[in-house]
C-alpha cells in the first residue's frame, strides 16, 4: 500500500478516493473517524492509500490533476466545458447546458 493523498477536509479526502476507483484504482481513507473526533486538535489528517503499488505513479498523477482543478476552480476563471464548450462563469460547478461536472473538464 501507498500514501497517494491526505488532507483536512474529509469530503475532499473522500472525492480523491471515489476518483481513484472510478479509474479501477482500490483506494482506502485511514483515519477519518478519528478526525472527526479530535475535533483536528493535536491530529493531523486523514489518509488516502491505494493497494496496487503498481499503480502508484498512475495515483498521484490523478491527484495531482484534481488538485490543480480545484486551484484554477478557486481562482475565479471563467472555464470551458470539454464535453459541449460552453464557456462558464467561475462560480459554476456544473454545465448547465450539458450537466457535466466541472472536475471532469480540461479548463
Amino acid at each position: 500500500m501507498k500514501k497517494v493523498y491526505k488532507g483536512l477536509d474529509l469530503t475532499q479526502v473522500h472525492i480523491v478516493k471515489g476518483i481513484l476507483e472510478a479509474q479501477g484504482i482500490k483506494a482506502k481513507v485511514e483515519d477519518d473517524q478519528l478526525l472527526g473526533l479530535v475535533g483536528g486538535v493535536g491530529y493531523t489528517e486523514a489518509i488516502v492509500w491505494i493497494f496496487d503499488d503498481a499503480r502508484y505513479e498512475e495515483a498521484l498523477a490523478t491527484v495531482k490533476e484534481y488538485e490543480d482543478k480545484l486551484t484554477s476552480m478557486n481562482k475565479g476563471e471563467k472555464w470551458t466545458c470539454s464535453v459541449c464548450n460552453e464557456v462558464l462563469d467561475e462560480q459554476f460547478t456544473m454545465c448547465w447546458n450539458c450537466n457535466s461536472s466541472r472536475l471532469r473538464c480540461k479548463s
